[in-house]
C-alpha cells in the first residue's frame, strides 16, 4: 500500500510539475500576445495620426486648388476681355484708317466735282432744261470722269429730267440733296456705301440757276473706293 501511495504521490508531483511548466508556457504565450497587441495598438495609433495628417494636408490642398481654380477663372475671363478689346481696337483702327483714306480722297474729289457741276449747271444746254440736251452733256461728263458713279438732273418740282443709271424713284423732293440744292445751297453728303459698287461714296448736288432764279438741281454720286 505504501508503494502504491508513493507511486500516486510521485505521479501527482509529476503532474504538478507538468502543470507548472504548462502554466509558464501559457504565461509566456500571453506575454507574447500582449506585446503583439501593444505593438498593433501603437501601429494603429501611428497610422491614425498619419491618416489625420494626410487628411489635413488634402483639405489644405483642396482649398489651394480651389483658390487656384478661381484665379485661373479670373485669368481666363481677363483673357477673353483682352481679346474682345483687341478685336474692338482692330475694328476701330480699321475704321479710322478707312475714314482717313476716304477723307483724303474725298476732299480733292469733292472740290473737283463741285467745280465741274457748278460750271456745267450754267451752260445753255443745261439751263434750257431739255432732256436730250441734259442727256448729251451729263453722259459725256460721266464718261470723262470715272469717279462719277451716277449723275442726274431735276426740275423745280423734283422730277428727273435725266438720270444715269436710271433713278430708282420718280421724284426727288423727299431727298435732302434736292431740298438743299433747290434752296440755293451746294450739298455734300456724308460718306456712305454705294448701292451700285458696294464701296464708299458720297453725293454732291448743286442748284441750276437762270437769270438769278433756281430752276432745277444737278447731282452726282462720287466714288471714293
Amino acid at each position: 500500500m505504501k508503494k502504491d501511495v508513493d507511486s500516486v504521490v510521485l505521479s501527482i508531483n509529476n503532474s504538478l510539475d507538468s502543470s507548472n511548466v504548462a502554466a509558464d508556457k501559457l504565461n509566456q504565450v500571453g506575454m507574447v500576445f500582449e506585446e503583439s497587441f501593444n505593438l498593433i495598438k501603437k501601429v494603429n495609433l501611428a497610422a491614425r495620426d498619419t491618416f489625420e495628417d494626410i487628411n489635413v494636408n488634402l483639405q489644405q490642398l483642396a482649398v489651394t486648388l480651389e483658390a487656384r481654380n478661381r484665379d485661373l477663372g479670373a485669368i481666363v475671363s481677363t483673357g477673353k476681355l483682352m481679346t474682345n478689346l483687341a478685336d474692338q481696337l482692330e475694328v476701330l483702327v480699321g475704321e479710322n484708317q478707312l475714314n482717313y483714306v476716304v477723307k483724303s480722297q474725298a476732299e480733292s474729289r469733292i472740290e473737283t466735282i463741285k467745280a465741274i457741276l457748278n460750271d456745267v449747271s450754267m451752260v445753255p444746254d443745261i439751263t434750257l432744261m431739255e432732256t436730250e440736251k441734259h442727256n448729251d452733256v451729263l453722259s459725256g461728263l460721266k464718261e470723262e470722269h470715272v469717279e462719277i458713279e451716277a449723275i442726274w438732273s431735276n426740275d423745280q418740282e423734283g422730277n428727273f429730267i435725266f438720270s444715269f443709271p436710271e433713278a430708282a424713284l420718280a421724284n426727288a423732293k423727299v431727298r435732302q440733296w434736292w431740298q438743299e440744292a433747290i434752296n440755293g445751297r451746294v450739298f455734300v453728303s456724308p460718306v456712305y456705301i454705294s448701292a451700285i459698287t458696294r464701296k464708299p461714296c458720297l453725293t454732291v448736288a448743286v442748284p441750276i440757276a437762270y437769270n438769278g432764279n433756281i430752276i432745277g438741281v444737278l447731282g452726282a454720286d462720287i466714288g471714293l473706293g
